[in-house]
């Protein structure tokens, strides 16, 4: 009765051991948003005031769609399966694509906004750009 007993609780064993190695192993989610938009948030939008507000609101929003957009491409990198080293170089040319496109979305948000603040309208930038050549 002894040497059944042991069976099972050995059967028991190897079988708990083969569903744990099944469960596909915990993953932290990745984030590089810290790395993508760390500090360039602009100065002029530190202050949210009623002209601006609509402008912050969209830059933010836009901010944080291109930060999701590379979490999303490093997750795909690192279920491709890849070697570590291509890896590491795959995941900081996405970051630095993803930071590049927000400096300049950030860029351009900070030139809209002083166009405004002279009173100027963009249109008429452009006509008088145009007229020039």
């Amino acid at each position: 009765m002894a040497v059944f007993g042991r069976r099972t609780a050995r059967q028991r064993l190897r079988r708990a051991t083969q569903q744990a190695l099944s469960v596909p192993v915990f993953r932290t989610r990745l984030d590089c948003t810290p790395w993508v938009l760390g500090g360039l948030w602009p100065p002029d939008l530190q202050r949210v005031t009623p002209e601006t507000a609509l402008l912050a609101d969209y830059l933010d929003k836009d901010l944080q769609r291109i930060a999701m957009k590379a979490n999303e491409r490093l997750r795909a990198i690192a279920e491709a399966g890849l070697d570590d080293r291509v890896r590491q170089l795959e995941e900081s040319s996405v970051i630095d694509v993803a930071r590049g496109f927000a400096a300049r979305r950030v860029e351009s948000t900070v030139r809209h906004l002083r166009v405004e603040s002279r009173g100027c309208q963009p249109e008429l930038l452009n006509r008088e750009s145009d007229a020039g050549r």
